[in-house]
C-alpha cells in the first residue's frame, strides 16, 4: 500500500518488536526515504550473504502476460540478487525491515520460492500459471502472514485454544514474534483497528523463548524452511488471532 507520508509512530506498535532495531533507524522521518536513502540505511543487513541490492519495483514484474524466467520476483531476488522495492510503500518498507531482522531465513524462503518457480516454468517469454502449487501457498501465507511462536521443547502449543496460548504469552512461557510483511503493513495503516488479523502460525523450539536473539529466531526458521516436510500446504489449524495476541504481549 502506498501512502503520501510517513508516520514513523507506527513503528512502536508491539507488531515492530521483532524488527525494532532497524525500524529504529528510521525514527523521525517525516517523509519517505528513497531506494537509495533505503540501501544506505540498512546497507550492513542486505550485505550479509548472499548479498543483495534494493532496485525499484517496474510496472513489468507485476504485470499479466508472458514474461522470463529472470522477471518473476522470487527469481530476480534469489538469481540476480535483487529486490524490488517500491519507494512510499509501507508494504516494501515492512517487506525490507523483516529482511534486515531475518537476512537467513528471507534467503532461505525465497531460494525455496525459486526452485519451485523453476520446475513450473523455463527460460524464455512464457505466461506464468495462473495458480499457486499449494506449497507456494503455505510458503507465500509465511512470507506475507507468518506469526513466529518461540517456546521450549516440549512446550504445549495447542492453537485451537487461542486462551491458552495467550495465557502463556502473559506468564511470559513463550514469545511472539511477527515475520509476515504484510500483517506489518496492515497494523502500520491502521488495519488491526478495523479489523482483528490472523496470522499463519510457525512454532519454533528455541533454548529460552523470551532471551532468544534475532539471530536465534532467524537460524530457527531456516531450519523449519529446509525441512522439506514442512510447509507443503496451507494449515487453517495453524493460525493466530493478533488482537489478543498483543494485548497479552502487553499485559
Amino acid at each position: 500500500m502506498t501512502t503520501p507520508g510517513m508516520n514513523p509512530a507506527a513503528l512502536s506498535h508491539p507488531a515492530f518488536a521483532s524488527v525494532a532495531p532497524f525500524a529504529d533507524r528510521l525514527a523521525g522521518r517525516g517523509s519517505w526515504p528513497s531506494i537509495e536513502e533505503l540501501g544506505a540505511l540498512f546497507r550492513d543487513r542486505l550485505a550479509i550473504e548472499p548479498a543483495i541490492e534494493l532496485e525499484p519495483q517496474v510496472e513489468q514484474s507485476r504485470r499479466r502476460g508472458p514474461r522470463r524466467l529472470d522477471e518473476v520476483y522470487e527469481v530476480r531476488i534469489h538469481s540476480h540478487r535483487r529486490l524490488p522495492t517500491r519507494a512510499g510503500s509501507w508494504h516494501d518498507l515492512s517487506n525490507l525491515l523483516v529482511w534486515c531482522a531475518f537476512p537467513r531465513a528471507k534467503r532461505a524462503l525465497v531460494a525455496r520460492q525459486d526452485a519451485i518457480v523453476r520446475q513450473r516454468i523455463s527460460d524464455g517469454p512464457h505466461a506464468l500459471p495462473s495458480t499457486r502449487t499449494r506449497e507456494q501457498d503455505a510458503l507465500a501465507m509465511l512470507d506475507e502472514g507468518g506469526v513466529l511462536i518461540l517456546c521450549r521443547a516440549g512446550e504445549r502449543i495447542d492453537l485451537g485454544a487461542p486462551d491458552t496460548v495467550h495465557a502463556a504469552i502473559t506468564e511470559r512461557r513463550i514469545g511472539l514474534r511477527v515475520f509476515g510483511h504484510a500483517l506489518l503493513e496492515a497494523v502500520a495503516t491502521d488495519g488491526l483497528r478495523e479489523r482483528d488479523l490472523r496470522g499463519a502460525a510457525v512454532v519454533l523450539r528455541v533454548e529460552d523463548p523470551l532471551a532468544s536473539s534475532m539471530e536465534e529466531a532467524d537460524r530457527a526458521l531456516v531450519r523449519h524452511l529446509q525441512d522439506k516436510a514442512e510447509l507443503r500446504a496451507p494449515d487453517p489449524a495453524r493460525s493466530l488471532w493478533l488482537a489478543a495476541a498483543f494485548a497479552a504481549m502487553s499485559g
